[in-house]
């Protein structure tokens, strides 16, 4: 895996990994591109880490390049010392180097997992075709959606890509749930405050409510690039009832604290947060993107609205806030699909789906 940043990925990888049957498999991390806020939680799986990149930040383009080379060196020698069966890869970074390095020293099955559908400049997009899509003998997409968009992007063979769903740990999730108040619904997103997350979406979707006369809480959870430039936009629209909580590390502690989620992303591979809004039982308004319409749809177990339609966005939230009862009808459904559907999204039972895989 690339490092051990707090994001999407790599909590799906923890969970993922903790949930592995250690019987059967024997299991060591590598990093190729340092460290990061949750190496400690790795770190309590009882499992070796090896770092074979670089743990500090590079200066130059010429340091990156060099440290490419040395990466790849490293985790040859660690590859060949430890003799895996099976090598496993995530992100880009680490699907080139992971799975060019795995194929150098012969190891039999070499996958990586599709976790996005971000598209890539020339340069990189054919690096990645020529190291790891080529050089891979089974791809994992977490949605159909990144599955098409393997396909069309990197011209990956179909007859390569098995169709896993993420999961979340159901357990842990349930730590977030909570009966929603008839009174001060608090709205939230959760995710990296950078342009694709689409955060400006809500907050103009907040502006429309302030000037019909509502006024709800909201928690942005996390940090980023446009901080500054969103909480300038709050300030200057008199949003006062919005709170920028700074990064999310315990995610079900934040769900706790909110009776709505909000997901307005302008892209996404799968939608992570969506399905651990869910778990958590929490309403979930979200963009109509295709990967999210996967698992969430519209008026069932969540409310989908055009991406970047704030407009659309502000009715369904106004209608969550004005109508008690068509909040908590909306809650009985997500229980409902919990029970029911929602089950094929239980980490244990992805594991075993990866596990089929491995055998």
């Amino acid at each position: 895996m690339n490092n051990f940043s707090i994001g999407g990925t790599e909590k799906f990888l923890y969970n993922l990994i903790k949930n592995f049957d250690r019987d059967k498999f024997q299991i060591s991390i590598a990093s190729t591109w340092g460290s990061g806020p949750l190496e400690k939680d790795f770190q309590e799986l009882g499992l070796p880490i090896y770092f074979a990149g670089p743990r500090g930040t590079l200066s130059n383009i010429f340091a990156k390049i060099f440290s490419v080379f040395g990466t790849t060196f490293r985790l040859v020698i660690f590859l060949k010392k430890n003799k895996p069966d099976i090598v496993i890869t995530s992100l880009y970074q680490s699907d080139i180097l992971g799975i060019f390095s795995a194929w150098l020293v012969g190891v039999k099955k070499r996958i990586f997992i599709q976790h996005d559908v971000k598209r890539l400049n020339f340069f990189v997009r054919i690096i990645k075709r020529i190291f790891a899509v080529n050089l891979a003998t089974k791809i994992i997409a977490n949605s159909n959606t990144t599955k098409d968009f393997l396909i069309s992007f990197f011209r990956a063979p179909e007859s390569k890509i098995s169709v896993i769903y993420n999961g979340v740990d159901s357990e842990n999730m349930k730590r977030g749930a909570k009966k929603a108040a008839e009174k001060n619904i608090v709205f939230g997103i959760i995710g990296r405050l950078e342009p694709v997350k689409g955060h400006i979406c809500f907050l103009e979707a907040m502006k429309i409510l302030k000037k019909e006369g509502f006024e709800p809480q909201a928690l942005l959870v996390g940090d980023g690039e446009l901080r500054e430039q969103l909480k300038e936009f709050t300030k200057k629209n008199g949003l006062e009832n919005i709170q920028f909580t700074g990064m999310a590390g315990d995610v079900p502690a934040q769900l706790k604290l909110i009776d709505v989620l909000v997901v307005p992303s302008l892209s996404e591979g799968f939608g992570l947060v969506a399905l651990e809004g869910l778990f958590s039982e929490k309403v979930v308004v979200a963009s109509a993107l295709p990967a999210i319409k996967e698992f969430i749809q519209h008026n069932d177990n969540g409310f989908l609205f055009e991406p970047g339609n704030a407009k659309e966005l502000a009715l369904i939230l106004k209608a969550l806030i004005t109508d008690y009862n068509f909040l908590l009808s909306a809650q009985a459904r997500i229980k409902k699909w919990l029970e029911t559907t929602g089950q094929r999204f239980n980490i244990a039972n992805v594991a075993l789906c990866y596990e089929e895989i491995f055998s």
